[in-house]
Order: structure tokens, then C-alpha cells, then sequence
């Protein structure tokens, strides 16, 4: 397995390549630049004719991306065209926000998603079943900005339960109350994160139940008097995993990258908004760092889900 990992490792050197040309050159092609917004009409236009030439940004397209792409394999991604500091050092001061609030909803996501398609498929045609169904065909359609305001209206300012921005409260001291009030004010967009990003899953897990339920061999364990738990919990359920499965390793990187909306809105200092702020004001250097970050996620995304499978399902080896 660990040569079939390598192989895979050094086919995603040109899949890296492409996504890194891809990257720069669409950010590129965003209007504007750093310096024409920033300062007043009545600037000397010498003057941001200046800046650009220090940034390098008169340099041609090529020459721009073999410096940016020469510095970042050796892991200096520039320095933020508004901060004034290193993109690795504004990255990695809110890199740790958005792992958390990822993690956090990720577990939320499959621990709602699975126990709804549980419910839902041991009560095929149910009123339960039919609701859940109904909840997660909504949930797909409507955009997910509407429940994250609903949540921030009824948690945040209805029921006052939890803080609607911010990562800590200003009165906490100590790593203890730190800890519990950074964990505090990610548990609400975290919650409309997973309770908002079910779909795939529970239609995946539902769908599989019922499936393996109606096979053969379910029918010859019955007869045979198993059962009915044993039947349920050592072949259907294990066998309608595998789609979620071979998900697994997108859905980790696809909630990472699926911050930006809940960042902004709750004001949590993340990549996410960091991503939004930067697209804004036209900070190409932290732009394109990002967006390359979650492409390098999406393709160990896919590395990830196949050794997931070869795991989980003994019938299927990476070869």
C-alpha cells in the first residue's frame, strides 16, 4: 500500500502544477489591483505607478507566476499587499480558527446526518421518515445563507444562548476559561454548519440501508433465524457505509473550504473570511496561497478517500 501511496503522491505533482497556474492566472484576471482603490482620486498617479512596479505586478503574467510558484515551493508565499506582513504568518494566526470550527462541524454533520438515516430508514414511509426527507431535499435547495441569519435571529438575539461574533470573551482569563470560551462561540456556527451539510450523507446512508435490506442475502439470514439486529448491524448497516466511505476525504476538505459563508456572517476570524476580505481588496498574495491551499486539500481529499475504501471494504485493494 505505502508504494501504491507514493505513486499517488507523485501523480499529484502535475495535478498541483495545473491547479497552481489555474489559480494565479483567475486571480490575475480579477478587475482592479491592490493600489487603485486604496488611496483618494487626487493621488499622484506616479505614485501607484511606483507601488506596482515594487510589487511586481508590471512584470509579465509569466515571470510573476515562475516567482511566486519558485518562492512557494520553498514555502515564502510573499507578503500581504494590506497587512504588510508575511502570508504564512496572517494565514497561520487564523489557520488554527478555521481547523477547529471544521472539526467541530464535521462531527456534527456526521453524527446528525447518520442518526436521522438510521431513523429514517428503519421507519421507511413513516411521518418521521417523510419529514427527514423533506428536511434534507430543503436544505439542499434553499441558500445557506438564510439559516445561518435564522440561526444567528433565534440562538443569538431571541433566546440569547450563544455569541454571534468573535472567537473569546473579553473577560476571559486563564487557559481553562479560554478554552471553554473559544469553544463557546464556535458551537453555534458549527451546529448551522452540520445541521445544514446532511444531505449528502443521510441520502447516501438511507438509500444504502434500504438497499441492502431487500438483498438476498438479508432474506437467507432471516430465514435462517438471525437476528434481526445482528442482520442489521454486522452486514446492512456496514455494507451501506461504504458510499460514505469513499466520500469521507472530500466531505473533510469540502467543510474546510465551506467556512467562508459562516465565517463572514459570524465574524469569526478564520481563512474563510480572510479569503472574503482578501478577494475585496485585492490582496493577490493571500488570494492565491488560499486558493491553492484548498486545491492541495481537495486532491489529498481524493488520496484520503481511496485509503478509506482499501480499510473499510477488505473486496477492494488501491492498486
Amino acid at each position: 500500500m505505502w508504494k501504491t501511496i507514493l505513486r499517488r503522491l507523485l501523480i499529484m505533482i502535475p495535478q498541483l502544477f495545473i491547479v497552481s497556474v489555474l489559480v494565479f492566472f483567475l486571480a490575475k484576471l480579477m478587475p482592479g489591483d491592490p493600489f487603485s482603490g486604496k488611496f483618494g482620486p487626487n493621488t499622484d498617479p506616479a505614485q501607484i505607478a511606483a507601488l506596482r512596479k515594487a510589487a511586481g505586478l508590471d512584470d509579465p503574467w509569466t515571470v510573476q507566476y515562475a516567482r511566486w510558484i519558485g518562492n512557494a515551493v520553498h514555502g515564502n508565499f510573499g507578503d500581504s499587499f494590506q497587512l504588510k506582513q508575511p502570508v504564512a504568518r496572517v494565514i497561520g494566526a487564523r489557520l488554527g480558527n478555521t481547523v477547529w470550527l471544521s472539526l467541530l462541524a464535521l462531527i456534527g454533520t456526521y453524527v446528525t446526518a447518520i442518526t436521522m438515516a438510521l431513523v429514517a430508514a428503519r421507519r421507511e414511509n413513516s411521518r418521521t421518515d417523510h419529514a427527514l426527507v423533506v428536511y434534507n431535499s430543503l436544505i439542499y435547495s434553499l441558500p445557506a445563507y438564510l439559516f445561518y441569519l435564522f440561526g444567528i435571529f433565534i440562538f443569538g438575539y431571541t433566546l440569547g444562548w450563544f455569541p454571534t461574533s468573535g472567537t473569546v470573551s473579553a473577560d476571559a482569563n486563564g487557559f481553562f476559561p479560554v478554552l471553554g470560551s473559544r469553544l463557546y462561540h464556535m458551537i453555534l456556527p458549527a451546529l448551522i454548519v452540520a445541521l445544514i451539510s446532511t444531505t449528502s450523507t443521510f441520502s447516501y446512508l438511507r438509500s444504502g440501508i434500504l438497499d441492502e435490506s431487500k438483498q438476498d442475502y438479508v432474506k437467507l439470514a432471516r430465514a435462517k433465524g438471525v437476528p434481526e439486529n445482528r442482520i442489521f448491524s454486522r452486514h446492512v448497516l456496514r455494507n451501506a457505509f461504504l458510499p460514505i466511505a469513499s466520500t469521507m476525504g472530500y466531505a473533510i476538505t469540502g467543510i474546510f473550504g465551506g467556512m467562508i459563508i459562516a465565517e463572514t456572517i459570524f465574524s469569526f476570524p478564520g481563512i474563510g473570511s480572510l479569503f472574503v476580505q482578501s478577494v475585496l481588496t485585492r490582496d493577490y498574495p493571500v488570494v492565491t496561497t488560499l486558493v491553492l491551499f484548498n486545491g492541495v486539500l481537495a486532491v489529498l481529499g481524493g488520496l484520503f478517500s481511496d485509503i478509506i475504501m482499501s480499510a473499510v471494504d477488505p473486496r477492494i485493494r488501491i492498486s
